[in-house]
C-alpha cells in the first residue's frame, strides 16, 4: 500500500496539486469505515499466509482491480477501455511472472489449502471495499482525487515486484530471467493504467 501511495502523491506533486482537508460528521465515518475495511484485509491477508502459500495468497490478493472494475461497471456504468484492459491482461501476466518465480514454501498449517485461498480472497474483496469507500470523500483528498480505485489497486501491484528487488539487494536472493521480464511488463502495465487515468481526467 505505501508503494501505490508514494507512487500516487508522486504523480500529485507533479500536479502542483495543493493539499487541503475539511471532512464532514458523515466523511469521517465513511473513513472510519475504510479504515476497518483496510484493518480486515490485512488480518485476513496475514491470516491466510499459515493455510496457503505465499505465492498463492499474493496471486490472490492481486486480484482487487477486478473487482473494483467490475462494481465501477455494474452500478456505475464505467467500461473499460481497449488500452485498459491490455493493461490488465499485462498486470495479470506480470504478477504471474514475478510471483511464480519464487521457490514455493510450505505454509505452516498444512492442510487447510482452501481457508487459506479464501482469506486471501476475502483480503482482495476487502481492499476494494476500502478503495471505494474513501473515492466518496476523495474530492477532499488530493492523492485520490485524481486515480479510481482501479488505478489505486493496480498501482498497488507493484509491491512483489518490490519485494523481489529488495530481496535481491538485501540478502542477495537471485531473480529468475522470468521475473525480471514480469517485472518489465507489470511496470508497462501500470504506466498504461496510469496513462489512461490522465487521459480520462484531462481529455488529452
Amino acid at each position: 500500500l505505501a508503494i501505490a501511495a508514494v507512487i500516487l502523491l508522486s504523480v500529485t506533486a507533479l500536479r502542483g496539486t495543493r493539499v487541503r482537508v475539511s471532512l464532514t460528521r458523515a466523511q469521517q465515518g465513511i473513513l472510519a469505515l475504510a479504515g476497518l475495511a483496510l484493518a480486515a484485509h490485512f488480518a485476513t491477508w496475514i491470516w491466510s499466509l499459515e493455510y496457503t502459500s505465499v505465492a498463492v495468497s499474493v496471486l490472490l490478493v492481486a486480484t482487487t482491480p477486478i473487482w473494483t472494475a467490475i462494481y465501477d461497471a455494474v452500478f456505475h456504468g464505467h467500461r473499460l477501455s481497449p488500452t485498459a484492459m491490455a493493461a490488465f491482461a499485462g498486470g495479470a501476466i506480470g504478477i504471474v511472472m514475478v510471483v511464480g518465480a519464487s521457490t514455493p514454501v510450505p505454509p505452516p498449517v498444512s492442510g487447510d489449502e482452501t481457508l487459506g485461498a479464501a482469506l486471501a480472497l476475502a483480503g482482495s474483496l476487502l481492499f476494494g471495499a476500502y478503495l471505494l469507500l474513501v473515492r466518496e470523500v476523495r474530492t477532499e483528498l488530493a492523492s485520490l482525487r485524481w486515480f479510481s480505485p482501479s488505478a489505486v489497486a493496480f498501482a498497488n501491484l507493484l509491491e512483489p515486484l518490490i519485494a523481489a528487488a529488495l530481496a535481491f539487494a538485501l540478502f542477495g536472493e537471485g531473480l529468475p530471467a522470468t521475473a525480471v521480464i514480469g517485472g518489465l511488463i507489470l511496470l508497462a502495465s501500470v504506466g498504461m493504467v496510469m496513462k489512461e487515468e490522465r487521459f480520462d481526467l484531462d481529455g488529452t
